[in-house]
């Protein structure tokens, strides 16, 4: 079955336009709201999160949202969101503090989870989720194989975000950004390290952080410290932004960093 959570959107005829060509039944996508589609996992997929010590997993949950406008036969940057480490909280749910934002700036947002939520939060079945995602947005869109795309995340999930980017570069994926809310460990030099095909391009992606002055669990110095890291490691687009906020994902940066990834990525004149 499909779940929606619309915008309260009137039928238009590019709606109508995308209905068609997708079809019916489980191919059906409405711009503007976020839709969630069962999905089976792979043989792969699920060795990945056997090997990790977890079982009982055979179908995964991807979310899309797409904006107002959508033209399968156009290119639209991908951003793929990341929820932190918590027994409570899923990337399903997570996802709404991110895609009207990024739906505004005419970007397509796509997760993945799996139920039973993970007794424990391992990379494999993260991996395998997203990619299983990734698979079924290219089931819906076949285009988008080759669309950029850039990972978002807030506290543990801006950890998350640098090994899920990791490993969506290694299925062929050209990741264009980072956003990291909340961030006070550099895992994007372990990512680099131990995960990355192409580690020369991967210090290229650049990497936004977003800190709340009043942040107590990643206090503005910690994420400098994140900062002068990444300089070490020798990432080469780097930037860090400030909110008179506490430990809350800061939504007015989600634009922001969606602007500058795509600026980023846009050839020279």
């Amino acid at each position: 079955m499909i779940k929606s959570t619309n915008m309260g959107l009137a039928l238009s005829s590019t709606l109508l336009l995308c209905i068609f060509n997708l079809g019916a039944g489980e191919s059906t996508v409405y711009p503007g709201s976020k839709h969630v589609y069962p999905i089976p996992l792979e043989e792969r997929e699920i060795s990945w999160i056997e090997s990790s010590g977890l079982s009982g997993y055979e179908v995964a949950d991807c979310a899309i949202a797409i904006p107002e406008g959508f033209d399968p036969d156009r290119a639209y940057p991908v951003l793929v969101t990341c929820v932190t480490g918590n027994r409570y909280r899923s990337n399903i749910k997570e996802m709404d503090l991110y895609w009207p934002a990024a739906i505004a700036k005419n970007w397509v947002v796509v997760t993945g989870w799996a139920d039973p939520h993970p007794a424990r939060d391992t990379k494999a079945y993260r991996r395998a989720v997203t990619v299983a995602a990734m698979r079924k947005l290219a089931e819906l869109f076949p285009n988008s194989t080759g669309w950029p795309v850039a990972v978002a995340g807030f506290s543990g999930g801006a950890k998350n975000a640098a090994i899920t980017g990791a490993y969506l570069q290694r299925e062929g994926y050209r990741l264009i950004g980072f956003f990291m809310g909340g961030c006070n460990q550099d895992l994007a030099t372990t990512a680099m390290k131990k995960l990355s095909p192409d580690k020369d391009l991967f210090r290229q992606i650049p990497i936004f952080l977003s800190t709340g002055l009043a942040d107590r669990i990643s206090t503005v110095r910690q994420s400098e410290k994140v900062l002068k890291s990444l300089k070490r490691s020798n990432f080469k687009n780097l930037r860090l932004k400030t909110y008179p906020g506490k430990h809350v994902l800061h939504k007015e940066h989600i634009p922001l960093a969606l602007d500058w990834f795509e600026e980023m990525d846009s050839p020279e004149p």
